[in-house]
């Protein structure tokens, strides 16, 4: 038989975490030392200091302003998902929260899917501050969004920029914001959601096969990231009078793309599709990228709706 402690002893699987313990008190420690209310005024002089200088950026809208906050503020920017510009960020050394931070009811009072957020604690500086805005107008300047105009001449001479180049591609950049086939097949009949709960992207697919079983016209629908809005853009253009089976081995070669693992004489069928390459050198982004593939996949199937995990 088991014979249990008494809590909380019981709840504990092995060694108590005594590193944890020893770090948590030489913390405290720390915090006497330096003052709770110096943390505080620094944190404070972080936050103003980036809240005028992002307010100033075109396009860039602050979500939360309340005059007694924490050192964390979260923006959007016109024309541009806070998944995009997190990976832009990340290029440029700036680490940042992309996504709904687990708060979908906020978001929704909002009005938006996601925001960008960065939070300043006691070991960042004005420089972090800096960097960051310095980081975001770049962004702004390089996607030309925000009612800025596209720079591509800064963009070309910036080495931070260079993952960036290969991640969005043209076709990805045009097919983001000039979706084909973008709307709903009438009369339809498969159709499916599917939902990346990792970033809040939303897809939904509808389309109508023909007696032969093949793709006779296809649409869809939703908000997302440059990657998930131009993937399901150029799927659709791709799947145009194809089979079941044919779909099911180009999204199975699509998906070695992505991830890394396609030939370059495989990825000669994928024509198009292959401005997804990038994909690979940012495993976060394979979601984005085959949410409309897997939405797609569950539309054929019946099931009506898919949630990538």
């Amino acid at each position: 038989e088991t014979t249990f402690a008494p809590p909380p002893a019981r709840f504990e699987a092995g060694t108590p975490h005594i590193a944890g313990a020893i770090g948590l008190g030489a913390a405290i420690d720390w915090l006497g030392r330096v003052g709770i209310e110096a943390i505080g005024a620094h944190e404070a002089r972080l936050l103003e200091r980036a809240t005028k200088g992002l307010a100033a950026l075109p396009g860039l809208r602050l979500i939360g302003t309340a005059a007694e906050k924490a050192a964390v503020v979260s923006f959007v920017i016109d024309g541009a998902h806070p998944h995009d510009i997190g990976t832009l960020l990340d290029a440029a050394g700036v680490a940042v929260r992309a996504g709904h931070h687990c708060a979908q009811p906020v978001m929704q009072f909002f009005g938006i899917p996601a925001t960008t957020r960065a939070s300043f604690s006691a070991y960042n500086t004005v420089s972090d501050v800096d960097a960051l805005i310095a980081a975001v107008q770049d962004v702004v300047e390089t996607l030309g969004v925000g009612g800025a105009t596209a720079n591509a001449d800064a963009a070309s001479e910036n080495d931070v920029l260079a993952g960036f180049r290969d991640l969005y591609q043209e076709v990805i950049l045009d097919h983001s914001k000039q979706p084909r086939n973008f709307g709903t097949i009438a009369p339809a009949s498969h159709e499916a959601d599917g939902y990346n709960p990792l970033c809040g992207d939303h897809v939904h697919v509808t389309l109508r096969l023909d007696d032969a079983g093949r793709i006779e016209k296809i649409g869809f629908e939703g908000q997302g990231c440059a990657i998930s809005t131009a993937s399901a853009s150029t799927m659709t253009e791709a799947l145009a009078g194809m089979s079941r089976d044919e779909i099911s081995r180009l999204f199975e070669t699509f998906h070695d793309l992505v991830t890394g693992k396609v030939s370059d004489e495989d990825a000669v069928e994928l024509g198009k599709l292959t401005a997804f390459s990038g994909v690979a050198g940012f495993p976060m982004r394979v979601k984005c990228a085959t949410l409309a593939w897997h939405t797609l996949n569950a539309a054929l199937a019946g099931s009506g709706e898919v949630t990538t995990d």
